[in-house]
């Protein structure tokens, strides 16, 4: 369960970056995390998976300063990412993603946050 840790912070991240997007954005980047989390599930995890998955976590963090409103596709190819080297950090232990991938449910109250121009 070592890459536990790494995937939950990627998630959080991915749920900050889709806080300004559109509702059917949020469920189209949702689903695409959860498809490729499943995807990635199948790698064996290793050191350099866990690396890469912490890469993953900063330039996704990262995406939350671009300016408001990231783009459909972005935000898709974020949660792509986000997904397979979570799913690959964690490897076949399904309870771990179970763990992992709600933390990309912290877009709904940074949402409402937004909405009422609110800070994070």
């Amino acid at each position: 369960m070592s890459g536990v840790l790494p995937a939950a912070l990627l998630c959080a991240a991915l749920g900050f970056a889709m806080s300004a997007a559109a509702p059917r954005t949020q469920a189209a980047t949702l689903t695409t995390l959860v498809v490729a989390a499943s995807v990635g599930s199948f790698a064996p995890p290793s050191n350099l998976v866990t690396f890469a998955c912490w890469l993953s976590v900063i330039a996704t963090s990262l995406a939350v300063y671009l300016p408001p409103g990231l783009g459909r596709r972005l935000l898709v190819v974020l949660a792509a990412n986000a997904g397979v080297w979570s799913g690959a950090a964690i490897g076949p232990d399904r309870v771990g993603l179970l763990a992992a991938l709600p933390f990309a449910l912290l877009c709904l109250p940074a949402a409402w946050l937004v909405a009422r121009r609110r800070q994070i």
